[in-house]
């Protein structure tokens, strides 16, 4: 398993983005917004100069599950680590005690790579995205 980015909840990205991000830390370099109908959201993509990465995510609707961590405040949402077998990763995290939230599924974000989330009762909410293959 790899770090791979910080996940943000968030009201509206391109505000956010344009406030934080831009206004704030000068920071101006964003893929996305796109549409994720799997997860319910639209997600963005933000890597500094240091590759390390933060993804900006905002309901689709007020159908979206993620209303009700908004609603709490947003902010830090998950913790992304990358790894080469995602379903051999997603099992074994969930044998040691993790909670499955959603099993591995293509994300529009990652080009169709899969993600999967479960939830550590120490860690909080976790995100595997499969590493590219080298094809």
């Amino acid at each position: 398993m790899r770090f791979h980015h910080v996940g943000i909840l968030v009201g509206d990205i391109k505000e956010h983005f344009d406030s934080h991000f831009i206004g704030e830390l000068g920071i101006n370099s964003m893929k996305g917004p796109v549409l994720d109908p799997n997860q319910q959201a639209f997600t963005a993509m933000i890597t500094t100069g240091q590759g390390a990465g933060i993804e900006l995510v905002s309901p689709t609707n007020s159908n979206s599950p993620l209303n009700a961590a908004l609603q709490k405040g947003g902010g830090l949402h998950h913790v992304c680590y990358e790894v080469d077998d995602i379903r051999h990763a997603f099992d074994s995290l969930h044998s040691s005690g993790m909670i499955p939230v959603s099993a591995p599924t293509p994300a529009t974000l990652f080009e169709g790579l899969k993600v999967a989330f479960l939830y550590s009762k120490m860690g909080g909410l976790v995100e595997l995205v499969e590493a590219p293959s080298d094809e």
